[in-house]
């Protein structure tokens, strides 16, 4: 009864579901998190669960490709002038590196992008926090944005949960 019942809630919930008024916001699939020569294989991380993510995005994709209103990578870019003051302290202390420093290699997308992919900066944990981005969505009329990405309990939630109070 409770398999039955989840059948009938997903097919609700997809019967809502337009692909051409759907966005896929690829997040933070940049080679600070992805790479062993990235920032956080520097500080001792195991990008290796982050590799994995960037593999099955990349199968994925092609699935998708010409099926949705739009595919939107995202690049972190932690541009001191562009963050807040304790953004700036978290992010410069100790002498560590910089993740996603701008002009370095780190910022630099682990995935190619797909010719009518789009691809957006950001200074925040939220995709939504790039206008850009918020205007395309309004210009495409979407109306669903599905998230994938790395470092799930920091962008891609702050992605979702920003999302989901503009209306998404």
């Amino acid at each position: 009864v409770q398999k039955q019942s989840l059948e009938i809630w997903r097919a609700g919930i997809l019967s809502k579901v337009l692909p051409e008024r759907t966005a896929l916001a690829v997040v933070d699939l940049q080679y600070d998190f992805c790479s062993e020569r990235g920032a956080l294989a520097a500080l001792g991380s195991d990008v290796s669960p982050c590799k994995a993510v960037a593999d099955r995005v990349a199968r994925f994709l092609p699935q998708i490709r010409g099926k949705l209103g739009l595919i939107a990578f995202f690049q972190l870019v932690y541009d001191p002038k562009y963050m807040s003051e304790p953004q700036r302290e978290r992010l410069l202390r100790d002498g560590k590196p910089v993740i996603c420093a701008p002009g370095g290699e780190g910022v630099d997308l682990f995935l190619s992008p797909g010719r009518d992919d789009l691809v957006f900066q950001k200074h925040r944990y939220s995709a939504f926090t790039n206008s850009q981005f918020r205007q395309v969505l309004r210009e495409r009329a979407i109306e669903t944005v599905a998230v994938v990405g790395v470092d799930t309990h920091i962008c891609v939630e702050g992605t979702v949960r920003h999302g989901y109070d503009l209306g998404y």
